[in-house]
Protein backbone atom coordinates (compact mmCIF):
# COMPACT_ATOMS: atom_id res chain seq x y z
CA UNK A 1 0.00 0.00 0.00
CA UNK A 2 1.08 3.58 -0.65
CA UNK A 3 1.55 5.69 2.46
CA UNK A 4 -0.81 8.59 3.07
CA UNK A 5 2.24 10.86 3.21
CA UNK A 6 3.22 9.93 -0.34
CA UNK A 7 -0.31 10.67 -1.56
CA UNK A 8 -0.40 14.02 0.18
CA UNK A 9 2.93 15.04 -1.36
CA UNK A 10 1.77 14.15 -4.86
CA UNK A 11 -1.64 15.79 -4.53
CA UNK A 12 -0.38 19.08 -3.09
CA UNK A 13 1.55 20.14 -6.22
CA UNK A 14 -1.16 22.60 -7.27
CA UNK A 15 -1.12 24.26 -3.83
CA UNK A 16 2.66 24.65 -3.93
CA UNK A 17 2.52 26.15 -7.42
CA UNK A 18 -0.14 28.65 -6.35
CA UNK A 19 2.00 29.69 -3.38
CA UNK A 20 5.05 30.19 -5.61
CA UNK A 21 3.04 32.32 -8.05
CA UNK A 22 1.68 34.43 -5.20
CA UNK A 23 5.22 34.99 -3.88
CA UNK A 24 6.43 36.04 -7.34
CA UNK A 25 3.55 38.51 -7.68
CA UNK A 26 4.46 40.04 -4.32
CA UNK A 27 8.05 40.48 -5.48
CA UNK A 28 6.79 42.11 -8.66
CA UNK A 29 4.87 44.66 -6.59
CA UNK A 30 8.02 45.48 -4.64
CA UNK A 31 9.94 46.00 -7.88
CA UNK A 32 7.32 48.41 -9.18
CA UNK A 33 6.27 48.62 -12.81
CA UNK A 34 9.68 47.62 -14.19
CA UNK A 35 10.74 51.18 -15.01
CA UNK A 36 14.43 52.04 -14.67
CA UNK A 37 16.49 55.13 -15.33
CA UNK A 38 17.29 53.76 -18.78
CA UNK A 39 13.68 52.98 -19.62
CA UNK A 40 11.39 50.00 -19.36
CA UNK A 41 13.01 46.77 -18.26
CA UNK A 42 13.09 44.14 -21.01
CA UNK A 43 13.64 40.49 -20.13
CA UNK A 44 16.00 38.99 -22.73
CA UNK A 45 19.09 36.85 -23.06
CA UNK A 46 22.51 38.46 -23.19
CA UNK A 47 24.06 39.17 -26.59
CA UNK A 48 25.68 36.07 -28.02
CA UNK A 49 23.57 33.70 -25.90
CA UNK A 50 20.24 31.95 -26.32
CA UNK A 51 17.75 29.83 -24.41
CA UNK A 52 17.37 26.18 -25.34
CA UNK A 53 13.97 24.49 -25.23
CA UNK A 54 13.40 20.75 -24.74
CA UNK A 55 13.85 19.86 -28.44
CA UNK A 56 17.02 21.92 -28.79
CA UNK A 57 18.45 20.36 -25.64
CA UNK A 58 17.69 16.87 -26.94
CA UNK A 59 19.65 17.68 -30.12
CA UNK A 60 22.54 19.17 -28.14
CA UNK A 61 22.80 16.16 -25.85
CA UNK A 62 22.78 13.72 -28.78
CA UNK A 63 25.54 15.62 -30.62
CA UNK A 64 27.67 15.92 -27.48
CA UNK A 65 27.23 12.20 -26.80
CA UNK A 66 28.51 11.33 -30.28
CA UNK A 67 31.61 13.49 -29.77
CA UNK A 68 32.38 12.34 -26.22
CA UNK A 69 31.80 8.67 -27.09
CA UNK A 70 34.30 8.97 -29.94
CA UNK A 71 36.95 10.37 -27.59
CA UNK A 72 36.25 7.72 -24.94
CA UNK A 73 36.68 4.93 -27.48
CA UNK A 74 40.25 6.16 -27.92
CA UNK A 75 41.10 6.27 -24.22
CA UNK A 76 40.34 9.94 -23.54
CA UNK A 77 39.99 11.19 -19.99
CA UNK A 78 37.59 13.91 -18.86
CA UNK A 79 38.56 17.15 -17.15
CA UNK A 80 36.56 20.24 -16.28
CA UNK A 81 37.98 23.75 -15.99
CA UNK A 82 36.43 27.13 -15.14
CA UNK A 83 34.59 28.89 -17.95
CA UNK A 84 36.70 31.98 -17.26
CA UNK A 85 40.44 32.60 -17.02
CA UNK A 86 42.65 35.47 -15.93
CA UNK A 87 42.45 37.99 -18.75
CA UNK A 88 46.24 38.21 -19.07
CA UNK A 89 46.40 34.46 -19.77
CA UNK A 90 44.02 34.64 -22.73
CA UNK A 91 45.53 37.85 -24.05
CA UNK A 92 48.93 36.14 -24.03
CA UNK A 93 47.91 34.16 -27.10
CA UNK A 94 46.11 36.75 -29.24
CA UNK A 95 47.14 40.01 -27.59
CA UNK A 96 44.62 42.76 -27.02
CA UNK A 97 43.01 41.80 -30.33
CA UNK A 98 41.72 38.79 -28.43
CA UNK A 99 39.70 41.19 -26.31
CA UNK A 100 37.11 41.23 -29.08
CA UNK A 101 36.70 37.47 -28.74
CA UNK A 102 35.89 37.35 -25.03
CA UNK A 103 33.50 38.64 -22.39
CA UNK A 104 35.29 40.44 -19.56
CA UNK A 105 34.48 39.99 -15.88
CA UNK A 106 35.95 41.17 -12.60
CA UNK A 107 36.15 39.08 -9.46
CA UNK A 108 35.54 40.41 -5.95
CA UNK A 109 39.27 40.81 -5.42
CA UNK A 110 39.56 43.13 -8.40
CA UNK A 111 41.33 40.72 -10.79
CA UNK A 112 40.33 40.98 -14.46
CA UNK A 113 38.82 37.77 -15.83
CA UNK A 114 37.56 36.73 -19.25
CA UNK A 115 35.30 33.97 -20.49
CA UNK A 116 37.28 31.58 -22.66
CA UNK A 117 37.08 32.48 -26.34
CA UNK A 118 35.73 30.25 -29.06
CA UNK A 119 37.57 31.26 -32.21
CA UNK A 120 37.29 28.72 -35.03
CA UNK A 121 39.64 29.11 -37.99
CA UNK A 122 40.36 27.39 -41.28
CA UNK A 123 43.62 25.60 -42.07
CA UNK A 124 46.43 27.89 -40.84
CA UNK A 125 48.75 27.28 -43.80
CA UNK A 126 46.04 28.30 -46.27
CA UNK A 127 45.21 31.45 -44.36
CA UNK A 128 48.87 32.41 -44.05
CA UNK A 129 49.27 32.05 -47.80
CA UNK A 130 46.17 34.12 -48.52
CA UNK A 131 47.20 36.92 -46.19
CA UNK A 132 50.74 37.01 -47.55
CA UNK A 133 49.44 37.16 -51.13
CA UNK A 134 47.20 40.11 -50.36
CA UNK A 135 50.03 42.04 -48.70
CA UNK A 136 49.27 41.53 -45.00
CA UNK A 137 52.34 41.17 -42.79
CA UNK A 138 53.07 38.09 -40.71
CA UNK A 139 52.53 40.16 -37.55
CA UNK A 140 48.97 40.87 -38.71
CA UNK A 141 47.96 37.21 -39.00
CA UNK A 142 46.06 36.92 -35.71
CA UNK A 143 44.27 40.22 -36.02
CA UNK A 144 43.19 39.60 -39.64
CA UNK A 145 42.05 36.07 -38.69
CA UNK A 146 39.72 37.42 -36.04
CA UNK A 147 37.96 39.51 -38.70
CA UNK A 148 37.84 36.88 -41.45
CA UNK A 149 36.36 34.34 -39.04
CA UNK A 150 33.19 36.47 -38.89
CA UNK A 151 32.33 35.78 -42.54
CA UNK A 152 29.54 33.39 -41.60
CA UNK A 153 27.95 36.07 -39.38
CA UNK A 154 28.62 39.40 -41.13
CA UNK A 155 28.62 40.61 -44.75
CA UNK A 156 31.98 41.15 -46.41
CA UNK A 157 31.45 44.92 -46.66
CA UNK A 158 31.47 45.20 -42.84
CA UNK A 159 34.50 42.95 -42.46
CA UNK A 160 36.38 44.88 -45.14
CA UNK A 161 35.64 48.16 -43.37
CA UNK A 162 36.98 46.70 -40.11
CA UNK A 163 40.14 45.44 -41.81
CA UNK A 164 40.86 48.87 -43.25
CA UNK A 165 39.87 51.11 -40.34
CA UNK A 166 40.98 48.94 -37.44
CA UNK A 167 43.47 46.37 -38.73
CA UNK A 168 45.66 48.54 -40.94
CA UNK A 169 45.04 46.93 -44.34
CA UNK A 170 44.65 48.99 -47.49
CA UNK A 171 41.77 48.87 -49.95
CA UNK A 172 44.09 47.08 -52.38
CA UNK A 173 44.86 44.47 -49.70
CA UNK A 174 41.20 43.80 -48.90
CA UNK A 175 40.10 43.62 -52.54
CA UNK A 176 42.63 40.87 -53.19
CA UNK A 177 41.81 39.09 -49.92
CA UNK A 178 38.11 39.24 -50.76
CA UNK A 179 38.73 37.25 -53.94
CA UNK A 180 40.18 34.42 -51.86
CA UNK A 181 37.99 34.24 -48.76
CA UNK A 182 34.71 34.78 -50.66
CA UNK A 183 35.18 31.88 -53.05
CA UNK A 184 32.42 29.95 -51.29
CA UNK A 185 30.08 32.93 -51.65
CA UNK A 186 30.88 33.30 -55.36
CA UNK A 187 30.67 29.54 -56.04
CA UNK A 188 27.93 28.15 -53.74
CA UNK A 189 27.46 24.98 -55.79
CA UNK A 190 31.10 23.90 -55.61
CA UNK A 191 32.29 21.13 -53.32
CA UNK A 192 35.34 21.41 -51.09
CA UNK A 193 37.77 19.78 -53.50
CA UNK A 194 36.63 22.03 -56.36
CA UNK A 195 37.06 25.13 -54.20
CA UNK A 196 40.56 24.08 -53.20
CA UNK A 197 41.43 23.59 -56.88
CA UNK A 198 39.95 27.02 -57.58
CA UNK A 199 42.28 28.55 -54.99
CA UNK A 200 45.30 27.11 -56.76
CA UNK A 201 44.28 28.89 -59.98
CA UNK A 202 45.46 32.15 -58.42
CA UNK A 203 49.10 32.49 -59.47
CA UNK A 204 50.17 34.26 -56.28
CA UNK A 205 48.67 31.48 -54.15
CA UNK A 206 50.08 28.64 -56.23
CA UNK A 207 53.59 29.96 -55.54
CA UNK A 208 53.18 29.76 -51.75
CA UNK A 209 54.64 26.48 -50.46
CA UNK A 210 52.82 26.52 -47.10
CA UNK A 211 49.47 27.20 -48.76
CA UNK A 212 50.05 24.38 -51.24
CA UNK A 213 50.78 22.03 -48.35
CA UNK A 214 47.58 23.08 -46.57
CA UNK A 215 45.52 22.60 -49.74
CA UNK A 216 46.95 19.11 -50.26
CA UNK A 217 46.14 18.10 -46.67
CA UNK A 218 42.57 19.36 -46.89
CA UNK A 219 42.01 17.68 -50.25
CA UNK A 220 43.05 14.34 -48.80
CA UNK A 221 40.60 14.76 -45.92
CA UNK A 222 37.82 15.91 -48.24
CA UNK A 223 38.34 12.91 -50.50
CA UNK A 224 38.15 10.67 -47.44
CA UNK A 225 34.71 12.10 -46.79
CA UNK A 226 35.69 14.41 -43.93
CA UNK A 227 34.18 17.82 -44.64
CA UNK A 228 35.83 20.53 -42.61
CA UNK A 229 33.55 23.10 -44.20
CA UNK A 230 29.78 22.65 -44.14
CA UNK A 231 27.41 24.38 -46.48
CA UNK A 232 23.95 24.03 -47.95
CA UNK A 233 24.98 21.99 -50.99
CA UNK A 234 27.04 19.43 -49.11
CA UNK A 235 24.56 18.89 -46.32
CA UNK A 236 21.95 17.22 -48.52
CA UNK A 237 20.07 20.37 -49.38
CA UNK A 238 20.25 22.06 -45.99
CA UNK A 239 20.24 25.86 -46.37
CA UNK A 240 22.84 26.28 -43.63
CA UNK A 241 26.15 28.07 -44.08
CA UNK A 242 28.04 27.78 -40.83
CA UNK A 243 31.73 28.00 -41.74
CA UNK A 244 34.35 25.69 -40.30
CA UNK A 245 33.32 23.22 -37.61
CA UNK A 246 36.73 22.14 -36.31
CA UNK A 247 40.07 23.82 -35.67
CA UNK A 248 43.38 23.45 -33.89
CA UNK A 249 46.18 25.67 -32.67
CA UNK A 250 44.18 27.77 -30.25
CA UNK A 251 46.54 27.19 -27.35
CA UNK A 252 49.64 26.49 -29.44
CA UNK A 253 52.74 28.19 -27.95
CA UNK A 254 50.65 29.67 -25.13
CA UNK A 255 52.51 27.58 -22.53
CA UNK A 256 55.74 29.38 -23.40
CA UNK A 257 54.38 32.57 -21.86
CA UNK A 258 54.66 31.00 -18.42
CA UNK A 259 58.17 29.54 -18.74
CA UNK A 260 61.50 31.12 -17.95
CA UNK A 261 63.73 32.08 -20.92
CA UNK A 262 65.83 29.20 -22.22
CA UNK A 263 69.24 30.87 -21.73
CA UNK A 264 71.36 30.21 -18.65
CA UNK A 265 71.12 33.83 -17.55
CA UNK A 266 67.64 34.40 -18.84
CA UNK A 267 68.83 36.46 -21.80
CA UNK A 268 67.54 34.23 -24.56
CA UNK A 269 64.03 34.45 -25.93
CA UNK A 270 61.20 32.55 -24.33
CA UNK A 271 60.72 28.85 -25.03
CA UNK A 272 58.03 27.97 -27.56
CA UNK A 273 56.14 24.89 -26.38
CA UNK A 274 53.88 23.42 -29.07
CA UNK A 275 50.44 22.17 -28.02
CA UNK A 276 48.56 19.67 -30.16
CA UNK A 277 44.80 19.33 -30.07
CA UNK A 278 41.51 19.98 -31.77
CA UNK A 279 38.39 21.89 -30.86
CA UNK A 280 34.93 21.60 -32.37
CA UNK A 281 32.56 24.43 -33.19
CA UNK A 282 29.84 22.58 -31.35
CA UNK A 283 27.26 25.36 -31.71
CA UNK A 284 27.68 25.16 -35.48
CA UNK A 285 27.10 21.42 -35.39
CA UNK A 286 23.94 22.06 -33.39
CA UNK A 287 22.76 24.52 -36.04
CA UNK A 288 23.24 21.92 -38.78
CA UNK A 289 21.38 19.22 -36.86
CA UNK A 290 18.50 21.50 -35.90
CA UNK A 291 18.06 22.63 -39.51
CA UNK A 292 18.19 19.03 -40.72
CA UNK A 293 15.50 17.95 -38.27
CA UNK A 294 13.26 20.87 -39.16
CA UNK A 295 13.52 20.35 -42.91
CA UNK A 296 13.12 16.57 -42.76
CA UNK A 297 10.51 16.94 -39.99
CA UNK A 298 12.26 14.32 -37.90
CA UNK A 299 10.63 13.59 -34.52
CA UNK A 300 12.62 14.51 -31.43
CA UNK A 301 12.32 12.73 -28.09
CA UNK A 302 12.54 15.30 -25.31
CA UNK A 303 12.26 12.79 -22.44
CA UNK A 304 13.64 9.32 -21.75
CA UNK A 305 10.34 7.95 -20.44
CA UNK A 306 10.00 4.26 -21.31
CA UNK A 307 6.55 3.52 -19.89
CA UNK A 308 3.43 5.60 -19.30
CA UNK A 309 0.81 4.47 -16.78
CA UNK A 310 -2.71 5.23 -18.06
CA UNK A 311 -6.17 4.58 -16.65
CA UNK A 312 -9.27 3.58 -18.58
CA UNK A 313 -11.85 4.77 -16.04
CA UNK A 314 -12.22 7.42 -13.35
CA UNK A 315 -11.05 7.22 -9.72
CA UNK A 316 -7.93 5.16 -10.46
CA UNK A 317 -5.27 7.72 -9.54
CA UNK A 318 -4.05 5.74 -6.53
CA UNK A 319 -3.73 2.56 -8.59
CA UNK A 320 -1.71 4.40 -11.25
CA UNK A 321 0.56 5.91 -8.60
CA UNK A 322 1.08 2.54 -6.90
CA UNK A 323 2.04 0.84 -10.17
CA UNK A 324 4.31 3.75 -11.10
CA UNK A 325 6.19 3.52 -7.79
CA UNK A 326 6.61 -0.23 -8.20
CA UNK A 327 8.23 0.25 -11.61
CA UNK A 328 10.39 3.15 -10.38
CA UNK A 329 11.73 0.83 -7.69
CA UNK A 330 12.61 -1.69 -10.44
CA UNK A 331 14.63 0.96 -12.29
CA UNK A 332 12.23 1.78 -15.13
CA UNK A 333 11.70 5.33 -16.42
CA UNK A 334 8.00 5.86 -15.86
CA UNK A 335 5.48 8.69 -15.66
CA UNK A 336 1.73 9.15 -15.34
CA UNK A 337 -0.77 11.98 -15.76
CA UNK A 338 -1.07 14.03 -12.58
CA UNK A 339 -4.66 14.91 -13.39
CA UNK A 340 -7.09 12.89 -11.28
CA UNK A 341 -9.33 11.63 -14.08
CA UNK A 342 -7.67 12.10 -17.48
CA UNK A 343 -9.34 10.78 -20.62
CA UNK A 344 -7.78 7.62 -22.05
CA UNK A 345 -7.46 9.03 -25.58
CA UNK A 346 -5.72 12.12 -24.20
CA UNK A 347 -3.21 9.91 -22.39
CA UNK A 348 -2.53 7.80 -25.47
CA UNK A 349 -2.11 10.89 -27.64
CA UNK A 350 0.38 12.27 -25.12
CA UNK A 351 2.47 9.12 -25.51
CA UNK A 352 2.42 9.36 -29.30
CA UNK A 353 3.43 13.03 -29.21
CA UNK A 354 6.27 12.35 -26.75
CA UNK A 355 7.40 9.15 -28.52
CA UNK A 356 6.96 7.09 -25.34
CA UNK A 357 7.22 3.47 -26.53
CA UNK A 358 5.01 1.59 -24.03
CA UNK A 359 1.76 2.24 -22.16
CA UNK A 360 0.36 0.24 -19.26
CA UNK A 361 -3.42 0.65 -19.03
CA UNK A 362 -5.12 0.09 -15.68
CA UNK A 363 -8.89 -0.40 -15.60
CA UNK A 364 -11.54 -2.02 -13.42
CA UNK A 365 -11.44 -5.26 -15.45
CA UNK A 366 -7.66 -5.45 -15.25
CA UNK A 367 -7.71 -4.96 -11.47
CA UNK A 368 -10.31 -7.69 -11.00
CA UNK A 369 -8.37 -10.16 -13.17
CA UNK A 370 -4.94 -9.29 -11.75
CA UNK A 371 -3.54 -8.16 -15.09
CA UNK A 372 -2.47 -4.94 -16.78
CA UNK A 373 -2.86 -4.10 -20.47
CA UNK A 374 0.47 -3.51 -22.24
CA UNK A 375 0.24 -1.33 -25.36
CA UNK A 376 2.98 -0.84 -27.96
CA UNK A 377 2.45 2.81 -28.94
CA UNK A 378 4.03 2.62 -32.39
CA UNK A 379 2.44 -0.69 -33.43
CA UNK A 380 -0.77 0.00 -31.47
CA UNK A 381 -0.78 -3.64 -30.41
CA UNK A 382 -2.10 -4.64 -26.97
CA UNK A 383 -1.83 -7.68 -24.70
CA UNK A 384 -2.80 -8.57 -21.13
CA UNK A 385 0.11 -9.26 -18.80
CA UNK A 386 -0.31 -10.80 -15.30
CA UNK A 387 1.08 -8.60 -12.52
CA UNK A 388 3.42 -11.42 -11.48
CA UNK A 389 5.04 -11.41 -14.95
CA UNK A 390 4.99 -7.67 -15.58
CA UNK A 391 8.60 -6.73 -14.75
CA UNK A 392 10.33 -9.43 -16.88
CA UNK A 393 7.84 -8.82 -19.71
CA UNK A 394 8.62 -5.10 -19.72
CA UNK A 395 12.37 -5.73 -19.71
CA UNK A 396 12.21 -8.11 -22.65
CA UNK A 397 9.81 -5.86 -24.58
CA UNK A 398 11.98 -2.77 -24.14
CA UNK A 399 15.07 -4.74 -25.14
CA UNK A 400 13.39 -5.78 -28.39
CA UNK A 401 12.37 -2.26 -29.44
Amino acid sequence: MISSRFLRECLCYSTVIKEKIAAMLEKKKLLGDGQTDQGKFVLKTAKGTRDYGPKSMAVRESVLKIVTDAFKRHGAETIDTPVFELREVLMGKYGEEGGKLVYDLQDQGGELLSLRYDLTLNHRFILEGMFAACGAGADQFKTVCSSVDKLDKQPWIEIEEELIKEKGLTKENTEKLGQFVRLREFNPSMGNVELLDKLMEFEELAKNARLKKGVEELKVKALEGINLETNGEEQKGLPVGVGSVAAGGRYDELVGNFMAPSGAKGKDKRQDVPCVGISFGIERLFAIMEAKMQIEQLPVRTTETEIFIASAQKNLLQERMKLCKTLWDEGFKVEFAYKANPKLLTQLQYCEDRLIPLVLIVGERELQEGVVKLRNVKARAEQDVPFSELVPTLRSTLASL
